[in-house]
């Protein structure tokens, strides 16, 4: 993370403050809580069912990569909360 904001500030000009960074396995709840719209999952497939639910209750738009689940329960739960999403 540090390399990526150091390559962003010199060669972009961005800089990202550090209340905006965000690590761990609890990281995509603090960064749904940040007041970001939009969520871009493209964390390892496996977390992607949960990590969608997340978004999902908490009202946000998602683009997420594909695959987005590895097996079929992981399919099933993307497949109820967009149903939840959706309705």
């Amino acid at each position: 993370m540090d390399k990526c904001r150091k390559t962003l500030k010199e060669q972009k000009s961005v800089e990202i403050a550090d209340a905006n960074c965000f690590v761990g396995f609890d990281a995509y709840k603090k960064l749904i809580d940040s007041g970001v719209d939009i969520v871009l999952i493209a964390t390892p497939p496996h977390f992607r069912p949960e990590h969608f639910a997340a978004c999902v209750n908490a009202r946000k738009h998602v683009f997420m990569e594909k695959p987005a689940a590895v097996d079929p329960v992981g399919a099933r739960a993307i497949m109820r909360s967009e149903e939840r999403r959706v309705g």
